[in-house]
């Protein structure tokens, strides 16, 4: 029997071995899928290279899954040679024809700026095609930049809550999205649009209770997406928490729920009477307030100096890409 538990004990170590040894070897495939899918995919790694590389070039590609790994990054994140980033691209479209970007996977953001700029899906052709089809009618000279921005610690964001809370639901590690109302730009460039989607966790919830304690939700905010999918890490601060009163001054539900970092909005305080019960913390979704950049960091955005916002109107007639659809959008970077 003991032979037998430790044979056991053995073959699950080594299983959890080969997870964990999986999971720096598909790491960069796994970024990918989730931006372009919206999660991760199954099956082999093989098929899912495959798949995904005749989605975005229309064919498979040579290389060993590094090799074909790294191809995959740098056209979706990093930008090869002369080129942009496909997420930089696509952000850029969506925010130049609509202010705003759309949340949801990149592959789903792609149909509806066909929809909206065509008036139908071309599903039929790889999406590397299909950018630089979309860019070249709505960005007919090409002439978009992206650039290398500082953000200081401190610049504040505008959000509203996308995930109700409320003290009766919520619980220690639900997760609690919020959305970008304004543009983030700094000297010039566009770091994060309208619409970009943040994330913050639940860390603490108290139920009211008697002698009038208020009930409380304490969320901690993490981080914002920026134009290019990369995190830009937040916070409530202490300019934030300043602004955030003023915006949610006189609303009933502002006085029961905190923020954790400052404490921002405190229970109401104890009513004398045990017979006397608090209020619940509940804040509606789209609700608005502040958060701040939480340090200082590095990113990139679009050069916002000489972009023309375009308005779609009538569906465009197509234009043929040249190139077979690997790397395809000829745009100038900023020098």
């Amino acid at each position: 029997m003991r032979k037998l538990w430790i044979s056991f004990l053995v073959s699950l170590l080594l299983f959890s071995g080969i997870l964990s040894a999986q999971e720096p070897f598909v790491g960069d495939l796994v970024r990918v899928e989730s931006l372009v899918y919206g999660e991760p995919q199954k099956g082999a790694v093989i098929e899912r290279l495959d798949r995904i590389e005749n989605l975005l070039f229309g064919r498979s590609l040579p290389g060993t899954v590094a090799e074909r790994q790294k191809r995959l990054v740098d056209f979706v994140f990093g930008g090869a040679g002369e080129e942009y980033p496909l997420a930089f691209k696509v952000a850029s479209l969506e925010w130049i024809v609509l202010q705003e970007v759309f949340p949801g996977p990149l592959a789903n953001r792609i149909d509806k700026l066909e929809e909206m700029i065509l008036g139908s899906k071309r599903t039929d052709k790889p999406v590397a095609w299909r950018i630089e089809n979309l860019m070249k009618l709505c960005v007919p000279t090409g002439e978009i930049k992206m650039s290398e921005v500082d953000v200081p610690r401190g610049q504040l964001v505008k959000v509203a809550l996308l995930t109700p809370l409320d003290s009766r639901n919520n619980k220690t590690g639900d997760q609690v999205r919020v959305r970008l109302v304004d543009d983030l730009i700094f000297n010039g460039i566009l770091v994060a649009p309208r619409g970009s989607m943040g994330v913050g966790e639940v860390v603490n919830v108290e139920r009211a209770g008697a002698f009038g304690k208020s009930g409380k939700v304490d969320v901690k905010f993490k981080y914002i997406e920026s134009l290019l999918a990369e995190e830009i890490p937040i916070c409530m601060g202490e300019r934030a928490a300043e602004e955030s009163k003023k915006e949610m001054e006189g609303r009933a539900w502002a006085v029961v729920t905190s923020f954790v970092g400052l404490g921002v909005f405190g229970p109401v305080g104890l009513v004398a009477g045990a017979f006397v019960h608090g209020e619940e913390a509940k804040i509606p979704a789209g609700a608005k307030f502040y958060l701040e950049v939480s340090e200082d960091v590095k990113t990139r955005g679009l050069v916002l100096e000489g972009v023309a916002i375009r308005k779609p109107s009538e569906p465009k007639k197509e234009v043929e890409p040249k190139g077979d659809g690997e790397g395809e959008i000829k745009v100038k970077k900023a020098e």
